[in-house]
This record gives structure tokens, C-alpha cells and sequence, in this order.
């Protein structure tokens, strides 16, 4: 399986460094599915431009200037990752509702904004020891897929790009949020 993820990349960075297409910050507290008392966890998407859409779907327009670097990463550039994940790797969908009843979780509950409630289900799942991740819906467009994944060994990094305004996930993305876009 191919997924996508953004992140302010540096061409030169290894991979426990900032800017490296792999590297996850510790210790995050805040997110969807972050435990990190119990466990560290990345996100990515299934489709490139929900990856642009997760990361910038917040801001009221884009303009190039979005798509700088991160001010702290000195030398970055706003980029895109495709990784490939072994098709072995199980990844627990709750866009299938089977596994919704078995877990006794309404979807509603599943892209709720309250993070305390989505970390829950996911340390429950993560407890199971048997998926890798747990994939859901995207808040942005029910077609587009997210997910959380707490196990990086297995991924390998395909291909990174560079974002800018005219990128082919951008536009995608824009036109399907309706985004404003500024060229200049």
C-alpha cells in the first residue's frame, strides 16, 4: 500500500532528524490517536491530495507562501512523501462497520474533534497487539482515507516531491475543499 504524508522536508537531513521524510516528533500529545505514554504513532493518507488537505485544509486560502518551510527548519521546503507499507502490515479500518460494532464505537465518535475520545479507542486498539495501525475516514472528504500507524520499521520512502501552489495534489485538494488560492 502507497501513503502520503506532508512535512517540512531538508534534502540533507538523516533520519532522526527534523526534516527527514520519517522522522516523528516525540512525546506529541495532542492528536487523533497520539498515546505517547504507551506508544509513538505517524500520520499519513491513502490519497496524496488528502495528505495536502490534512496539513493545510484549516487555512482559509493558500498562496505560495504556504507553501514555504517550516520557520524553525532552517533551509526547508514544505514537501510530500509516498511510502510503501507491506500489504502484510494490518491496518484496522473503521470505515468497515463490522469492525465499528465489534469495538462498540459509533462513527461519529470516530472523527470527533475531541482528541481524548479518539485516543481512547485507538489505546484500546493499539492494546490488542494486533494492527499495525487503524485507518479512518478523512473530516475533510468521507472518499479520502486517513490513518495512524504505530510502527515505522517496515516503511520504505518511495519518492519525495516539493509542494508549491501548482502541484498536482495541491490543486486536486483545492478544488475539492473549495479552497481559495492565491498565485502570487
Amino acid at each position: 500500500m502507497i501513503l502520503y504524508r506532508c512535512f517540512p522536508y531538508i534534502t540533507s537531513a538523516k533520519k532522526n532528524e527534523p526534516g527527514h521524510p520519517l522522522f516523528i516528533p516525540s512525546n506529541r500529545a495532542t492528536g487523533r490517536i497520539n498515546n505517547p505514554d504507551i506508544y509513538s504513532s505517524s500520520y499519513w493518507s491513502a490519497q496524496a491530495e488528502c495528505a495536502v488537505a490534512e496539513t493545510y485544509g484549516g487555512l482559509m486560502e493558500w498562496s505560495p507562501a504556504t507553501f514555504k518551510g517550516a520557520p524553525q527548519l532552517k533551509d526547508s521546503n514544505q514537501a510530500i512523501v509516498s511510502v510503501e507499507i507491506p500489504d502484510a502490515m494490518e491496518i484496522l479500518d473503521l470505515d468497515l462497520a463490522r469492525n465499528l460494532v465489534k469495538l462498540k464505537l459509533r462513527p461519529s465518535r470516530v472523527v470527533t474533534r475531541d482528541n481524548s475520545v479518539t485516543q481512547a479507542w485507538a489505546r484500546e486498539i493499539f492494546k490488542e497487539k494486533k494492527y499495525a495501525g487503524v485507518a479512518w475516514w478523512s473530516i475533510w472528504w468521507p472518499e479520502w482515507q486517513s490513518l495512524g500507524l504505530w510502527n515505522l520499521r517496515t516503511i520504505k520512502v518511495i519518492k519525495v516531491e516539493k509542494l508549491n501552489i501548482n502541484h498536482d495534489c495541491v490543486a486536486l485538494a483545492a478544488d475539492v475543499l473549495n479552497k481559495r488560492v492565491a498565485k502570487s
